[in-house]
């Protein structure tokens, strides 16, 4: 939804979004379109966008991930307890009147806060969809959720009117939708933090060659081709090259996966990454960055993080008819029965 949304703007060449690490890649043209006005495109959708910064990536998911823990939390404790009050209704408590009043209000009383605190995520997913003009799994959650609740309530505020209440089962159903989005969070979460082990290791700084000799700490994103650069012992290469003078040993472990560190001398390439155990070597650049065998990789990591299977192709086109014709169901129910 927000690649076709953003593929309707004049001016964007390319937008791929990443839902697993929660970034968007985009390419525009600057004389027709500006960040801000996409910026404001997603708002639009419900996104709240940043330009990517991995200190605030990484603080914006650990606060989502405790959240989701709390919320659980909440679920799971009104859960224990509002299950006592179902038990007593079921055996017997329901048959005396004023009995099955006071447990009805005690169940509200549970269920109340449940809803508004542990419930957040579903209408927050729920107002987003709607305000993208689109039906997904969380509007049907929340109008089950929602239609469950004041039923609930309307049978408690007004007895006469008879019935069942089904606190119960609203929170029973938040706890275990909660469960497993926070199990689907903290599988992302992994899956995130093995890209920037990765990331980690690309050294950002590389000790450059001069003309007249000297050695000077440059950014690996200010060298190019032909540059020369000195890897002294105990540092990680900074780049993809070849050896121009020197000899060492280095472990190669995160490319190639072998323990025994391989003997490099004149001639030989050397990979971004990799660490230097002995001697110093001078490497004249030929890669940088994302143009390395670690930066190839880890593009590959995070494409395969946001591709999809065909099954889930599928079902991210049949949801919104699948929610349509339960929702057109429930009415026709509802009207008719």
């Amino acid at each position: 939804m927000i690649e076709h949304r953003l593929a309707k703007a004049d001016g964007i060449q390319m937008a791929s979004v990443n839902f697993t690490t929660k970034r968007i890649k985009i390419r525009w043209d600057n004389r027709k379109i500006q960040l801000s006005q996409i910026l404001h495109i997603l708002a639009q959708l419900g996104y709240s966008a940043i330009p990517y910064d991995p200190q605030t990536s990484q603080k914006a998911l650990e606060d989502y991930n405790r959240g989701l823990l709390y919320r659980f939390a909440f679920a799971a404790f009104a859960m224990m307890n509002i299950m006592w009050v179902a038990v007593s209704l079921y055996f017997g408590a329901d048959d005396d009147p004023e009995y099955r009043q006071f447990f009805h209000w005690i169940a509200l009383g549970l269920a109340t806060p449940t809803l508004l605190y542990s419930g957040q995520p579903f209408f927050v997913g729920a107002w987003q969809a709607l305000r993208g003009r689109r039906l997904g799994m969380d509007v049907s959650i929340s109008l089950g959720i929602l239609t469950t609740y004041f039923y609930s309530l309307y049978v408690t505020l007004i007895p006469s009117a008879g019935g069942d209440v089904y606190f119960d089962t609203l929170v029973d159903f938040m706890f275990f939708l909660l469960l497993g989005r926070y199990l689907e969070s903290i599988s992302k979460t992994k899956a995130i933090d093995a890209t920037h082990r990765l990331l980690a290791l690309q050294p950002k700084v590389a000790k450059k060659v001069l003309p007249d000799g000297s050695e000077k700490l440059e950014a690996v994103r200010l060298l190019s081709a032909g540059d020369k650069v000195w890897v002294h012992p105990g540092d990680r290469v900074p780049v993809d090259g070849v050896v121009l003078a020197g000899e060492s040993h280095l472990n190669e472990s995160m490319l190639t996966g072998e323990s025994k560190a391989i003997h490099k001398r004149i001639g030989d390439k050397v990979s971004a990454g990799t660490h230097n155990q002995e001697g110093a070597l001078l490497v004249e650049v030929q890669h940088i960055l994302a143009d390395t065998a670690l930066g190839r990789i880890i593009a590959l990591v995070e494409d395969a993080q946001g591709s999809k299977a065909p099954i889930a192709r599928l079902a991210d086109k049949v949801i919104p008819w699948f929610v349509s014709v339960t929702l057109a169901l429930a009415m026709f129910a509802l009207v008719f029965w």
